[in-house]
């Protein structure tokens, strides 16, 4: 179906000019003030990607009087001139349409609602749906089954688009959107100098319109109006009233020229709109639009034989790595033209090793192969897989080609040979990094990822000591228990089935049993944990299944699944992957280190099976105390929060008391956990439902717990308020550190996807933040034992945990540096603390 997107230039244009006034005035380094365009261009982005229009129309107004002045001198008499900073970008933005193909319209006497009506009215009666994209509700007339309007707004606790149709408006202000014009002549425009009636708001207009629906029958019908008041009103004003409506209504029968398939957008003026954004330094819009120079330029790659490889102090090496994760091919080059092609995997680690800084994709498999081998890697000078990742989080893959074929307007030779693919990073490096550099991530991707590429390498090379022989044993233990839960549950059933068949497991339960919170589904019964724990407190049934489950998963996932990653050195080499959580989080695979159970005694009995080496080692782990809860104090600049950090007072037990009203001393056990699941709870948006369940209270009860804990921390719920505006506005959030996190969620026509992308707008900034600390603490750890040349070594990362396998002499040494360097990773307004504990195995440092 045609779909007819209709901007009004001049109301979009003025928007987005004041949402930067005064405190971020973009201007070019020759004195063009250019935010009035960059706001339009984005916005215009917006639309355009979620509308997915077949044709557009700007609308633009005309200096020149109109119609409604010769009704009435006064019209828009007081309206302030237009800034000359917002004036000099009205010509720019028109050139910059034409040369997007986008078709533009300006009548003279008429106003850009008037030619946007017109055209909506002609591409409705052509069977088009029509959306319009404006600031002004007085387009709120148009609004239609297949006619909608959109306004774009930052008004404070507004969602970023306020959108109107028939049944919105029906819905919402009770009458049909024609009738607005009614509204308004009753209640005037201050802005356009609409006189309206004296002293009628759009309350007191609106209940009139509903109920006698036009000018004419409630002027029939005066004397049935039971306030004095507003008759006198109405009577002495009658004359402006329907003035004003004149005045206020959009004429759909301008004289347009143009038919509605005649708004297909052509092509671009490639050079033009280059010319211009150059101007304009519009960096990000030239990328976007794939205009930079290159665009044209055919890359001859030459390729030389390994015998011509040059001194090099830094190079682009791109490897193709056998299946054991050795080089069996590289091409190494420092101009992307230039291309040696080494196949022997020793020749390509040496001549890596004597380069002083390396660019590549990945890096840390080539730095992992060096280690291996025994080798020093380069310093990363730049990584394009780290820099994708860092521009957008979200995507699932970062190749070369396919970054090549977003961002490079080039034609390689070699196409998709290992020589073309070095040929890509080297000139994606070029563009990568003037983006990450326009995002404000520069010193993020230079002090934080790249330098972490040799860290995750090295703890990946050396790995963790398993004790297979405690796994076994446990594994045994484990068996023992799940044979007996096997008969417990046989018993209690009285029949033997597949205990893992959930089909079979919730007709038994549901059927069989009876038993109540029974849900059907498609193929079957629900037998989640969620109905599971709700059974547990009176049926023993629950209790039996949800510890079969447990051990279950405790014996695939952990003894089983570790006793086979055990590699022949008798340690677990864990893969750390750096680009893969939208937050900024490490991940940690085959098999997972960051996810050993914690809950529970016989869960954390795992943590006993990872050791130290020998018998001079031990295992320190220090671990940011409630670093997330810092990181929220600060960034909400909360001052009751910041005190009890600054003064060491138990958080939850401060907030249990604010939140229920008693002394410190009165808290009982009960009132801190539900206070801690707030507490934390708040960091993740969590809802009263939720809540609810987490601490078994009604919704009510978490509601007001809730509310509560708002009141008594003014500033985080400001802070709540502001970051998800920001992120409705922008699209994204950002972590103190400038990490970007994009929520589209936010952009859905979905309730439940918009509320979700409100929660990680509240989460993202406050868990990233905490990911970019611990990198820069893990980056500090692993280079000063490095230079330091200490027998001691980083092995693990489990979120806010570090974890060294500490020589004994070096005990008090690896303390103090993990202290020092753990919290003094950043300067907060609260101190960061660290809890640090020396063992035999992971289990005696917690």
């Amino acid at each position: 179906m045609k779909k007819l997107l209709l901007i009004d230039g001049n109301s979009i244009l003025n928007r987005s000019y004041f949402a930067m006034y005064g405190r971020n005035m973009l201007q070019t380094e020759e004195g063009i003030f250019t935010n009035a365009i960059f706001g339009f261009l984005n916005t215009y982005e917006k639309f355009q990607k979620s509308e997915e229009p077949t044709h557009i129309m700007v609308a633009f107004d005309m200096k020149h009087p109109t119609f409604r002045h010769e009704k009435f001198k006064d019209y828009k008499a007081g309206r302030k001139q237009m800034p000359d900073e917002l004036a000099m970008q009205m010509p720019i933005m028109k050139e910059i349409l034409d040369d997007m193909g986008i078709k533009r319209m300006e009548i003279k006497g008429y106003e850009a609602d008037d030619i946007i009506g017109t055209m909506a009215k002609k591409a409705l009666a052509h069977d088009f749906s029509v959306v319009v994209i404006t600031g002004d509700r007085d387009m709120i007339q148009l609004a239609g089954d297949k006619c909608e309007i959109k306004i774009p707004t930052t008004a404070k606790g507004s969602p970023i688009v306020n959108e109107y149709n028939r049944d919105s408006v029906l819905k919402d202000y009770g009458i049909e959107p024609g009738l607005f014009i009614e509204v308004k002549a009753l209640m005037g425009d201050k802005s356009d100098n609409i006189p309206g009636v004296r002293g009628i708001g759009e309350k007191t207009a609106l209940s009139l319109i509903a109920e006698y629906g036009n000018l004419e029958n409630l002027y029939q019908h005066i004397d049935d109006i039971k306030s004095e008041s507003i008759r006198n009103k109405l009577l002495e004003d009658r004359e402006n009233a329907f003035l004003s409506r004149e005045l206020g209504r959009i004429y759909i029968d301008c004289p347009v020229e143009l038919e509605p398939d005649e708004l297909e957008p052509g092509n671009l003026n490639e050079e033009g709109l280059l010319e211009i954004f150059k101007k304009l330094e519009f960096n990000s819009f030239i990328k976007k639009y794939k205009l930079d120079d290159s665009k044209a330029r055919k890359v001859e790659i030459i390729v030389h034989s390994a015998d011509e490889l040059p001194v090099l102090k830094e190079a682009v090496v791109y490897c193709r790595m056998d299946e054991k994760g050795n080089p069996a091919e590289a091409a190494f080059t420092a101009d992307g033209i230039n291309v040696y092609i080494l196949t022997e995997g020793q020749r390509i680690l040496e001549e890596a090793s004597k380069l002083e800084s390396v660019k590549g994709h990945y890096l840390k498999g080539l730095f992992l192969s060096l280690l291996s081998h025994g080798l020093e890697p380069p310093k990363p000078a730049f990584d394009t897989a780290a820099a994708a990742y860092l521009v957008d989080a979200l995507k699932d893959t970062y190749g070369v080609d396919e970054l090549a074929d977003k961002y490079l307007r080039m034609d390689f030779s070699e196409d998709n040979g290992i020589a073309a693919r070095a040929s890509k990073i080297h000139f994606l490096e070029i563009h990568m990094k003037e983006m990450i550099k326009e995002l404000g991530m520069k010193d993020l991707l230079e002090e934080v990822e790249l330098p972490l590429m040799e860290v995750l390498a090295s703890m990946e090379f050396l790995g963790f000591r398993a004790d297979r022989e405690f796994l076994d044993n446990f594994q045994k233990e484990i068996e023992i228990d799940v044979e007996r839960l096997e008969k417990e549950i046989y018993e209690e059933t009285g029949t033997q089935f597949n205990i893992n068949s959930p089909a079979q497991l919730g007709k038994i339960l549901f059927e069989d049993m009876n038993l109540p919170y029974g849900k059907k589904k498609k193929n079957g019964f629900s037998t989640n944990a969620e109905i599971l724990e709700k059974l547990a407190p009176d049926y023993r049934i629950a209790s039996l299944i949800l510890e079969f489950r447990k051990l279950s998963k405790l014996r695939s996932t952990y003894t089983t699944g570790l006793v086979k990653a055990i590699a022949g050195d008798g340690r677990i080499h864990s893969n750390f992957r750096q680009t893969v959580t939208a937050t900024g989080r490490l991940s940690s695979t085959e098999p997972n280190l960051q996810n050993l159970p914690v809950r529970t005694e016989i869960g954390r009995n795992i943590r006993r099976a990872f050791i130290p080496e020998n018998k001079d080692y031990l295992l320190t782990s220090a671990d940011y105390s409630q670093i997330e809860l810092r990181v929220l104090a600060h960034v909400s600049d909360d001052s009751e929060m910041k005190a009890a950090f600054k003064g060491n007072i138990d958080i939850h037990t401060m907030t249990a008391a604010k939140v229920f009203g008693v002394d410190d001393r009165f808290v009982t056990k009960d009132m801190r956990r539900a206070a801690k699941a707030v507490n934390f709870g708040i960091i993740y948006g969590i809802s009263d439902f939720s809540l609810a369940g987490d601490i078994n209270v009604s919704v009510p009860t978490a509601r007001e717990y809730i509310n509560e804990y708002l009141n008594q921390y003014p500033g985080i719920r400001d802070y709540m308020t502001s970051i998800v505006e920001f992120a409705v506005k922008n699209g994204y959030v950002k972590t103190i550190f400038g990490r970007r996190r994009y929520i589209p969620e936010l952009e859905s026509k979905n309730y439940n996807l918009r509320e979700f992308g409100k929660r990680v707008a509240l989460n993202a900034p406050i868990q990233g933040a905490a990911a970019d600390i611990i990198k820069k603490a893990m980056n500090d750890v692993y280079y000063k034992i490095k230079k330091s040349k200490l027998k001691s070594r980083l092995i693990l990362q489990v979120h806010d945990e570090l974890v060294v396998e500490t020589h004994k002499d070096e005990v008090e040494t690896i303390e103090a540096l993990l202290r020092e360097s753990m919290e003094g990773a950043v300067e907060l307004s609260v101190p960061l603390t660290v809890d640090i504990r020396t063992g035999n195995s992971l289990y005696e440092t917690k």
